[in-house]
């Protein structure tokens, strides 16, 4: 029955979206494919996670991963404000010291060792193959090398 419901249902529902998107002007008709795209993931992790079976878990746990890297660019994620540490348009790429200990969170004449625990910590939570920002690893990174001298 429910499969009967899916097929008659999901072309109806797919039909009615279709003419709602190709009524939009075009300036609206990105946003509403990014809404597209994220009903359609929510709906097949959905239809997964219900039909169950030995993969469904793997399946959806993959999808999610995914959608967590391409969510923020979905919903028009903003590069990072100017006030952020290494983002300063007059020097690209450069951190200071300051900065770099600031973001680590380590004081003033802190130890190789204490910079590469806090390091290892936070990449630990801010990894990207773990959910986490590229540009705030890419941040950590570039604070480390400052602190311990390794610059490129």
């Amino acid at each position: 029955m429910s499969r009967l419901l899916m097929f008659i249902l999901l072309p109806i529902a797919a039909y009615a979206y279709w003419k709602y998107f190709a009524s939009a002007p075009a300036e609206l008709r990105a946003k509403r494919a990014k809404q597209a795209a994220l009903l359609g993931g929510g709906l097949l992790m959905t239809a997964l996670l219900l039909r169950g079976g030995s993969y469904s878990g793997a399946i959806v746990a993959l999808l999610l991963t995914a959608a967590a890297r391409v969510l923020p660019q979905l919903l028009g994620a903003k590069s990072p404000p100017a006030d952020f540490p290494g983002a300063d348009p007059r020097r690209p790429g450069q951190m200071t010291a300051d900065e770099a200990r600031q973001i680590l969170g380590v004081p003033d004449g802190a130890s190789r060792e204490q910079v590469l625990d806090r390091y290892k910590e936070l990449m630990k939570r801010n990894h990207p193959d773990r959910g986490g920002s590229t540009h705030l690893a890419a941040q950590i990174n570039q604070a480390k090398d400052v602190l311990l001298g390794d610059r490129k």
